[in-house]
């Protein structure tokens, strides 16, 4: 199987100086994302507008996998019309993972056990602008100014288009804890470099 290059980015709350990682793997993108899973925590999964087409939410439902749809009222270019966008909240359900081909994949991980309502009031504060937030340089990812749902949570989200490239946001603890466990698994062409937060 022909190695992939993965790069991680570990934004740790409140702190200025970032993390990247690059390593090679054969292994994966959704095994790098079940790896990164800590003890005890629960991965909550939000697919945003137009990346459902893979899977009917009735195949979903066929599955056994709990999911909650959101449905919001968008103008369109210009203000001329509006539209009915979808966003989906699936629940946690071990070793699954929403098989859409490209986008950005959202990925919440909690100790806690989250109330939807709770969870895209959360959405809607610190992710107002889905398509920028979550851009190809992960720069939404901000976590200077970030609030996290709970102080024990973390986040992680992919590039869009590459699901080898993504963000984590967490306390200083846990990114130090994830980046701990990336190294232990001795990838290939491993290395790490540190850089301030707003660093071009």
């Amino acid at each position: 199987m022909k190695k992939k290059h993965y790069i991680a980015l570990f934004h740790p709350v409140g702190e200025e100086v970032k993390t990247r990682i690059d390593f090679d793997s054969e292994i994966e993108e959704t095994l790098v994302y079940e790896l990164l899973k800590l003890e005890g925590y629960s991965i909550y999964q939000f697919i945003l507008q137009d990346y459902q087409y893979v899977m009917s939410f009735d195949e979903l439902s066929e599955l056994g996998v709990r999911f909650k749809l959101f449905k919001k009222e968008r103008k369109t270019w210009f203000g001329l019309s509006k539209k009915i966008e979808q966003e989906l909240l699936i629940y946690p359900k071990d070793g699954f993972f929403y098989p859409y081909q490209y986008g950005s994949y959202f990925y919440l991980f909690s100790r806690e056990e989250i109330k939807e309502s709770d969870f895209i009031k959360w959405m809607e504060e610190q992710f107002p602008n889905r398509w920028v937030d979550f851009d190809d340089t992960l720069a939404g990812l901000n976590s200077k100014t970030i609030k996290l749902l709970h102080q024990s949570d973390y986040i992680l989200v992919t590039n869009h288009d590459y699901q080898k490239e993504f963000g984590v946001v967490g306390s200083k603890e846990v990114c130090a804890t994830l980046t701990a466990k990336l190294r232990q698994e001795a990838f290939e062409s491993f290395e790490t470099e540190e850089y301030l937060q707003n660093k071009e």
